[in-house]
């Protein structure tokens, strides 16, 4: 596909009018107006109109309705179809402050999630409960605990918590969680 005259975001923080070749789902190329041409692919005009990258979300606990913490498999697809209707291509949705055994559940369920349609399920921001008990705000202050990587999968048992990504800022602490390379069978 080439989307033509289309207002394209630049390395230099600027939108100017490109052309785009699309490519199996990822931009392949991007010119100087009018300098790709069409062979059998489609052709889009995009006059008027902006093109930017896919998006990654790594902070929202739901959308359309579910919540991502007790969303069904069949309810985060959902969420993960909204996502990418929107531009988004990746999905990082954030946890509450729930006991261990809920947070449990719910990161077995992020790890077994495998759909072809929708936004990429690339991680878990653990925002609760791992946040500053000052900036609560809807987390339930009963289940906020510091953040501890040992602590964690000792108590909740989750084997695939393998290399989060903890930064300690103002507003709480972030998780991000990958699947081991070994569930993957690339081991």
């Amino acid at each position: 596909m080439i989307i033509k005259n289309a207002l394209v975001y630049t390395e230099d923080h600027k939108f100017e009018k490109k052309d785009v070749r699309i490519e199996d789902e990822r931009i392949a190329e991007i010119a100087e107006n009018g300098q790709i041409t069409a062979t059998d692919e489609d052709v889009i005009d995009g006059e008027g109109m902006y093109a930017i990258p896919g998006l990654v979300d790594i902070h929202f606990h739901g959308a359309v309705g579910y919540d991502f913490c007790q969303a069904s498999k069949e309810e985060l697809l959902k969420i993960a179809e909204y996502e990418a209707k929107n531009g988004v291509l990746a999905i990082c949705p954030a946890t509450m402050s729930y006991n261990e055994e809920i947070l449990g559940h719910v990161m077995d369920k992020a790890a077994d999630y495998k759909e072809d349609t929708g936004a990429d399920l690339v991680g878990i921001n653990m925002e609760g409960p791992f946040i500053n008990l000052k900036k609560a705000g809807a987390q339930n202050p009963e289940y906020i605990m510091p953040a501890d990587k040992e602590g964690l999968v000792e108590r909740i048992g989750h084997s695939t918590i393998t290399h989060p990504a903890i930064n300690y800022t103002g507003n709480g602490t972030k998780w991000a969680e990958e699947k081991s390379k070994k569930q993957e069978g690339k081991a």
